[in-house]
């Protein structure tokens, strides 16, 4: 029943979001995200994730890297996944760009057998006492991971559709069972508008985003806004019953933001936590081919 992670802040984890977006800014970013969800649970979940990429002229499009990390249970199932991308860049009539893009992985996933409790560990008197005479399970499992995604973008929009998972690998720790992992489908588009005041330039951005993976899926909408060096944002999620808030600054390239999910869980409150940083590399000369480049869904 489970899901891969998912980021409130997708428009900072561009390419976790979708691959197709490798060389889509005129330079190339590191970043590194940090995710706490639903700290209040003794059994909570924490996700590390971290890329760069840029757009090269020699390969006409971006090449990115994506490692990403993910402890689920206090630890008791935790997975890494590495993945490599390259999205070609197509521009149409100096106005409009297309990326398709294709993504290869590898991952590994171990499993912390000690910390599982089964029936048959249960005294009706004295409770967790006796061995599992269950047959212990694999602790570890690798496997390769296919993904591909498109964007389309220009100066005022950008629309994109990812795949991940396509070969659905399979992940089962059971060596009698097989446990493929579903293929995550995910559709995002956002717009950008620039408000002059006085010498300032506000600019912002309305984003949208449907993931589907497995049984579950869920949307997301909200409102991203830059004013001079400042950020801040706010998204809904699931009929308005989850809210994210966003804040931070830019400034010489750095960014950092912080940002607060709240909403409910089989009717009890839940909180969650994001920390993201990123760096773009100086704007020294380099040869771009006079691409349009998708600067819009950098903030």
């Amino acid at each position: 029943m489970a899901q891969d992670p998912f980021f409130s802040q997708y428009n900072s984890n561009a390419i976790y979001l979708n691959p197709a977006f490798a060389g889509s800014f005129e330079n190339g970013i590191f970043t590194a995200a940090y995710r706490s969800q639903w700290p209040g649970f003794r059994n909570s979940y924490q996700t590390l994730n971290f890329s760069f990429n840029k757009y090269y002229s020699k390969v006409k499009g971006g090449l990115g890297i994506n490692y990403f990390y993910d402890s689920a249970g206090d630890g008791t199932i935790n997975t890494q996944n590495v993945q490599i991308m390259y999205a070609p860049n197509i521009q149409l009539n100096n106005s409009i760009v297309i990326k398709p893009a294709v993504s290869l992985g590898y991952a590994y996933k171990t499993l912390d057998w000690r910390r599982l409790t089964f029936g048959d560990n249960i005294d009706p008197r004295y409770g967790f006492t006796y061995p599992a005479f269950t047959n212990p399970p694999l602790e570890h499992v690798s496997f390769f991971d296919i993904s591909s995604g498109i964007l389309i973008y220009n100066n005022f929009f950008s629309a994109g559709a990812a795949f991940n998972h396509i070969n659905e690998p399979d992940q089962s720790f059971i060596k009698e069972g097989t446990s493929p992992l579903p293929i995550r489908y995910t559709i995002h588009g956002s717009l950008n508008f620039s408000i002059h005041a006085k010498d300032t330039i506000i600019r912002i951005e309305p984003s949208v985003v449907y993931s589907k993976q497995g049984n579950t899926d869920f949307n997301k909408i909200g409102f991203a806004l830059k004013y001079k060096c400042f950020l801040s944002g706010i998204y809904f999620q699931e009929n308005y019953t989850n809210t994210s808030l966003m804040i931070g600054f830019e400034k010489n390239q750095i960014r950092v933001s912080y940002g607060f999910d709240f909403g409910y869980l089989n009717d009890g409150a839940v909180t969650s936590h994001e920390f993201f940083i990123s760096y773009s590399l100086p704007n020294k000369k380099q040869k771009t081919d006079g691409m349009l480049f998708n600067n819009s869904f950098a903030f």
